[in-house]
């Protein structure tokens, strides 16, 4: 099964996918995308780290080109698309390239392997600012064109608001 779980900053996305992920065939796998180049994202990595020690959940850190994960079934939950996205379309000064396809196939490559993927996505583009850098414009546009497009590929979508998830699809 495809998952895809969405909704708005701090809206319950997390918290359900990883509940979710526990609730089906394992391994579980969960896959954090935030890179840890920083004292702040040194921080948020830890304080991952700790929230699922003791779990039945192999933690996997990777930043960029996902499709190269050694798995053979189980459950993958993938935390988060538009970090992922991110990383794989952004250089280390700013340069941005179109990487849709290569995510999407990245992603695609993954379910194969697994018996389930739960990706947490974000509601992007829905306060959309004029005053965006051109960088940032295209990102918004091209994730936004990402979930849509996965969005016709999985079996379910999953919209959170308020720690309330509602089925949109499956």
């Amino acid at each position: 099964m495809r998952i895809l779980v969405t909704g708005g900053a701090a809206s319950g996305k997390s918290s359900y996918a990883e509940k979710l992920l526990l609730s089906m065939s394992g391994p579980h796998y969960y896959i954090a995308t935030m890179r840890n180049d920083n004292s702040e994202s040194e921080r948020k990595v830890s304080d991952h780290r700790k929230r699922r020690e003791g779990k039945d959940i192999i933690l996997i850190e990777k930043d960029t080109d996902i499709e190269n994960i050694d798995i053979s079934s189980g459950t993958v939950l993938l935390e988060c698309l538009a970090t992922l996205y991110a990383n794989e379309m952004f250089d280390n000064n700013g340069n941005y390239r179109n990487v849709m396809d290569k995510v999407e196939n990245d992603i695609l490559a993954l379910s194969e392997k697994a018996d389930n993927i739960i990706i947490v996505a974000n509601e992007v583009g829905k306060s959309f600012d004029s005053d965006y850098s051109e960088g940032t414009k295209e990102y918004i546009k091209e994730l936004g064109r990402l979930e849509h497009s996965l969005s016709q590929r999985f079996d379910k979508i999953i919209y959170m608001t308020c720690g309330i998830p509602r089925t949109i699809k499956g």
